[in-house]
């Protein structure tokens, strides 16, 4: 049987573009429209900030969402699908070619109809665009068969099979086309590398992420290099107040990240509860994509209510300082309270928060201007 294991690297750092500085910090995605892809049909968010929030019930679409945002900022890194199956737990693929194309990719067609393509297209800064369309790709094949032996003068003929692909076409911010594709054969799945990066790098933090400890103290390593001013360490103290020092240690399953928090030795950061890891992840997210964009799932995982007050403080800090655009989705209803209390007190609103639901099986995302969220909040109204 044919087995196949998909890499657990589920950042996939993407190539990054000098920015123009006259823009907003932040402001790298105006808007975004996704239609074909999973449950989302001529589907549209408008007015994004620096910092973005997702609400809306279960099975609405919200993580689904972040993933069209991740592929689209992937352009022609067509690997990002492998990635995106991982999520959701999806890693090993085994049986026959047409059976793995299933699991793949028939899945992120709405309806399961491979038949319509998928549109993800982005407004970025100063009115340009980039868009990616997706389709499922029968492509004809000329084969030669052979009926009996060469020595029994056997019967020769030609005829055709279809070999399904999956083809990404990615027209970038200048108008350029590229289209790759994944194919899945026999003797594995064909994935070409990409042919082109997207003008933001980009990394996706799913809720259910198991924290891979050598991708993490690289990460480590690259802050304490840059030799900048954010102190990381002050920043994890809203969880662990006694942590006064953070070092990068090889480990029995090679380097781990070690806390001093006064105790005669240094505590391996895994023992400290997954708040604390959660927090050093998503910060350790932001500072390696300057001028980026970070994706999060479910943003609130981990934290306390009581705390999140000084988290979506940090976020908000970190973000301006490396500008970066955050989009996260959530359930809770303190983390957006939270949020928009942290925001007011800024010079700039800049903030957004939009709710998915389903109208007649048609998912619509309804944004929240700042005074109706705070009308909304004084209420007590549901909005998550």
């Amino acid at each position: 049987m044919d087995k196949r294991k998909v890499p657990r690297n589920s950042d996939m750092p993407i190539e990054k573009l000098v920015l123009n500085d006259t823009k907003k910090i932040g402001h790298h995605f105006e808007s975004i429209s996704i239609d074909k892809y999973k449950c989302f049909n001529n589907f549209s968010i408008d007015s994004f900030k620096r910092v973005n929030l997702i609400g809306g019930k279960n099975n609405v679409g919200k993580s689904s969402f972040l993933e069209a945002f991740f592929l689209l900022m992937g352009a022609t890194n067509i690997n990002l699908l492998l990635n995106i199956n991982a999520f959701r737990g999806i890693e090993v693929y085994e049986g026959k070619p047409e059976i793995i194309r299933e699991m793949l990719w028939n899945h992120l067609f709405n309806a399961y109809s491979s038949d319509r393509n998928i549109s993800i297209v982005g407004e970025i800064e100063n009115r340009r665009y980039i868009n990616l369309v997706i389709s499922s790709a029968q492509i004809d094949q000329i084969y030669t068969s052979i009926n009996g032996s060469i020595l029994q003068n056997g019967l020769i003929s030609t005829g055709k099979i279809n070999d399904q692909t999956l083809q990404f076409k990615y027209k970038d911010e200048n108008g350029k086309k590229y289209i790759v594709e994944m194919k899945v054969e026999n003797k594995g799945i064909s994935i070409p590398p990409p042919s082109v990066s997207s003008p933001y790098r980009g990394i996706f933090v799913p809720s259910n992420r198991r924290l891979i400890w050598p991708d993490i103290a690289s990460r480590y390593g690259q802050l304490e290099l840059s030799n900048n001013e954010f102190d990381l360490v002050s920043a994890l103290t809203i969880i662990e107040p006694r942590l006064k020092k953070l070092s990068t240690i090889m480990g029995a399953s090679g380097p781990m990240i070690y806390g001093d928090i006064g105790v005669g030795r240094m505590l391996p950061l895994a023992e400290m509860g997954d708040g604390l890891m959660n927090l050093m992840d998503k910060l350790l997210a932001i500072t390696t994509v300057p001028h980026g964009v970070v994706l999060m799932d479910e943003v609130e995982n981990g934290f306390h209510y009581s705390i999140l007050d000084k988290v979506w403080k940090i976020f908000d800090q970190v973000s301006q300082k490396y500008d970066v655009q955050i989009i996260a989705t959530t359930h809770s209803w303190e983390c957006i309270k939270s949020a928009h209390n942290n925001f007011i007190t800024d010079n700039y609103y800049d903030f957004s928060y939009h709710r998915l639901e389903k109208f007649d099986d048609n998912i619509v995302a309804i944004s929240l201007t700042q005074d109706t969220l705070q009308t909304t909040i004084d209420s007590g109204w549901e909005i998550r």
